[in-house]
């Protein structure tokens, strides 16, 4: 293979940093952008596990994605965990992203108390129906 080309798109999981009084640093956020920018990467995939989202508010999850979309300036993917703890925060986020132009949006399937395989369908269809936007299920 001849370097630059034919190399597939890779996208990697960018993490939340935070500062002293654990806020999110908004400049660390915006450097990690420029570097996986400046390696090549096609995307990015956030407020997942690496991205700390269970130590995010709502506020905080919108706030992380406004700020590599606005850092990113199209030049970068964005993959979106919209899970929340509700369907209408779930919904919620997940239109913010569409506004916001991400890639797609990442659903969880919820697995907190015994629920169908139908029951599950259910919940998925129902957001991915609400969303026009391209879903991948985790």
């Amino acid at each position: 293979m001849v370097i630059g080309q034919n190399i597939p798109e890779i996208w990697a999981a960018i993490h939340t940093p935070f500062d002293n009084s654990g806020a999110i640093d908004e400049a660390g956020v915006r450097r990690n952008v420029r570097h996986y920018i400046a390696t090549g990467l096609a995307g990015v995939f956030c407020n997942g596990l690496i991205g700390e989202v269970w130590s995010l508010t709502l506020q905080e999850r919108k706030r992380v994605v406004e700020v590599i979309a606005d850092e990113a300036e199209g030049r970068l993917g964005i993959s979106v965990v919209i899970s929340g703890p509700s369907v209408e925060e779930t919904i919620e986020l997940g239109e913010h992203a569409r506004r916001l132009g991400v890639s797609h949006a990442v659903l969880m399937v919820p697995t907190s108390g015994p629920r169908s395989p139908a029951q599950q369908f259910a919940y998925l269809h129902h957001i991915c129906t609400r969303l026009e936007m391209p879903i991948v299920i985790f």
